[in-house]
């Protein structure tokens, strides 16, 4: 696993606090209304290292979000699957996550991720959260001789970051289910279970 050096000040609750009052609001802002992100949504917003990432289903989606909001840097990801349900997604064999194209994204994702991790926990200062087992990015997965799909971990969470605390992980797996989901692997979270 290769490391990062980041030059972001650690302990920054604060600031996260004051982004994430930004990111409700700018979130109310790109989905008014009362209901919540469920499947339908065209936008979903995080916070970032001194950022906020909006989610966007498609380019023209994303053209739409000014790059700032009250004086916040605004970063898009456009992430074409994010409104897909669970009966929708594909199934993956054996075949399929061992080839080249495949395997590649993973790795990508995989560095990705790691830096993501890194420069998240640097900003926030520490991991918090459950302590969780078998958590990381997964697929719907069709093993040999079999016809119904299970819930099998492509990348696992401490690939990226070593802990068994979920706070970093969650705060960061959307930007990387966002990349495989541009390289035309429709990927999810798999929450694990708690330890």
């Amino acid at each position: 696993m290769s490391t990062t050096k980041t030059t972001i000040k650690p302990g920054s609750q604060k600031e996260f606090e004051e982004l994430n009052a930004k990111r409700n609001a700018l979130y109310k802002k790109l989905c008014p209304g009362e209901t919540p992100w469920a499947y339908k949504q065209k936008y979903d917003v995080r916070v970032g290292v001194r950022e906020l990432i909006v989610f966007a289903e498609d380019e023209a989606t994303a053209k739409a979000v000014k790059p700032t909001f009250q004086s916040v840097s605004v970063r898009v990801v456009v992430f074409p699957h994010m409104n897909t349900k669970y009966g929708e997604r594909p199934s993956y064999k054996d075949k399929d996550i061992a080839g080249v194209e495949f395997q590649a994204a993973l790795k990508e994702a995989k560095e990705l991720w790691t830096r993501l991790c890194s420069d998240y926990v640097a900003f926030i200062g520490e991991d918090g959260g459950s302590f969780t087992s078998g958590a990381g990015i997964a697929v719907n997965y069709v093993p040999p001789r079999c016809r119904n799909h299970q819930t099998k971990n492509v990348i696992e969470d401490y690939e990226a970051f070593p802990s068994q605390r979920c706070a970093v992980h969650e705060a960061t797996r959307d930007e990387v289910i966002a990349l495989l989901s541009r390289k035309g692997i429709v990927a999810f979270w798999n929450c694990g279970w708690s330890a």
